[in-house]
């Protein structure tokens, strides 16, 4: 019934102002639960990507859905281009650009870190960089299947020798592995790392935040729409972004 609300609100909000017949084809929007950047506060979305999205899409006229969709169902969408289906918050990784189209960057990340328990943090402080834990590390190391924690991590994550899990629950669930003890790390951004502990009711002490000195910067977020999704309708949307938010 919320996403119902939340589809119907968006629908009929655009709808306004909208000649008969001239309004394109209407977009649906594919996320999944991810505090802080896309979810649902008293039927409302909300969120650092969300909300920014939703801003222009309005001022930009084209109707849309939200679509609370897994994160593997929604790239197969994409990629199946059959529908004028986006997904929120993607990173531009090599490949994705032969299967659907980005728009301008949204947001950008505050650079990515390992995500412990405060109990292990000498045991990561250790490695005098990213590079050498990662390929170095004997740590149980916690990645989201099918997902990109871009260019710099994915490709240490390629080279990985050491027990890395790759799983299809979200970073919430992710973060609970984590705090039961059930793998060492995580990669996220520390923005979101602070926002899912708040949401999940645990305590900022019983974790550490690492970051080497090669960490890679931030990575920026895209909506990432199917080619069905025409180049004007990705263009109309860049053009509502304000301009010199990144």
């Amino acid at each position: 019934m919320i996403t119902l609300r939340i589809q119907l609100f968006a629908l009929g909000w655009l709808a306004i102002g909208l000649p008969a017949g001239a309004a394109p084809d209407t977009l649906t929007i594919h996320y999944n639960t991810r505090v802080p950047y896309a979810y649902v506060e008293n039927g409302v979305m909300k969120g650092i990507m969300a909300e920014p999205v939703a801003r222009a899409l309005r001022k930009a006229k084209i109707p849309y859905t939200w679509a609370q969709t897994p994160f593997s169902r929604a790239m197969a969408m994409v990629k199946a281009n059959n529908g004028k289906d986006c997904m929120i918050s993607m990173f531009k990784k090599p490949g994705r650009e032969h299967f659907g189209r980005f728009s301008a960057p949204v947001y950008r990340d505050s650079a990515q870190i390992l995500l412990v328990r405060h109990a292990d943090e000498a045991q990561f402080k250790h490695f005098a960089s990213l590079a050498s834990a990662m390929t170095e590390g004997g740590f149980r190391l916690l990645v989201k299947q099918t997902y990109s924690y871009g260019p710099g991590y994915d490709t240490l994550l390629d080279a990985r020798e050491g027990p890395t899990d790759r799983v299809h629950e979200e970073n919430e669930q992710m973060l609970r592995m984590l705090a039961e003890s059930m793998t060492d790390a995580m990669i996220i951004a520390p923005e979101e790392a602070s926002a899912l502990i708040r949401h999940r009711g645990l305590k900022p002490e019983q974790f550490a935040y690492i970051r080497y000195p090669d960490t890679p910067e931030g990575e920026l977020r895209h909506i990432w729409c199917s080619l069905n999704v025409p180049q004007s309708m990705i263009d109309q949307f860049n053009r509502a972004l304000p301009p010199g938010a990144l």
